[in-house]
């Protein structure tokens, strides 16, 4: 395989839908492979819970107050 054939753009779309990723993504531009980072939506959650589940409790207390007002029902 010589690596010239470009997948359809329906296809791109489609990838992006699956992983979650956000609307827009561009695939063929974006370096997503080199993010540290979760990119997917359900990742993302699982990394958050995992880290503050991680947390001791002074850490806790010092960012509780900012994440509270961040997800509060609006």
């Amino acid at each position: 395989m010589s690596g010239k054939a470009r997948p359809e753009t329906k296809n791109l779309t489609a990838l992006c839908r699956y992983f979650g990723l956000p609307a827009g993504t561009d695939l063929e531009a974006e370096p997503l492979f080199l993010s540290p980072l979760p990119l997917g939506e359900s990742q993302r959650k699982r990394w958050l819970h995992e880290r503050i589940d991680q947390m001791d409790a002074a850490a806790l207390q010092d960012i509780f107050s900012l994440l509270a007002s961040m997800l509060a029902e609006r």
